[in-house]
């Protein structure tokens, strides 16, 4: 059963994204997750939503957790360095400072150096 109502949950919130109904969507892909929770498209498809919603930060969360699950996901992979970019350029200045950003599930370390 869980076969069919997955598929037709994601497919549900693609629509609703389309539509811009950003939380309506994010409802239907958390349903989804619920019946196939290792599936890396769903998180794609939520990271996508918080994109487009301005939600950088989450964006960048559930793109790496696609990329957890599907490391040759390229879309994820694309879209995870637009929300880096735009996580950096929300940063405020610092005076001095050095802003080390990292990434739990992938090794990667950003260094910010304000002067």
């Amino acid at each position: 059963m869980v076969e069919k109502w997955e598929p037709l949950l994601s497919n549900l919130g693609h629509v609703c994204r389309k539509l811009k109904k950003y939380e309506e969507a994010l409802d239907f892909h958390r349903q989804a997750l619920v019946l196939s929770p290792q599936n890396p498209s769903t998180f794609s498809a939520m990271g996508f939503i918080f994109s487009l919603n301005g939600q950088a930060a989450e964006a960048v969360d559930y793109f790496h957790k696609a990329l957890g699950l599907r490391r040759d996901d390229t879309f994820s992979t694309t879209m995870l360095g637009y929300a880096i970019e735009q996580l950096m350029s929300d940063i405020s200045p610092c005076e001095g400072k050095v802003l080390p950003l990292t990434c739990d599930l992938c090794s990667l370390t950003l260094i910010s150096r304000c002067s």
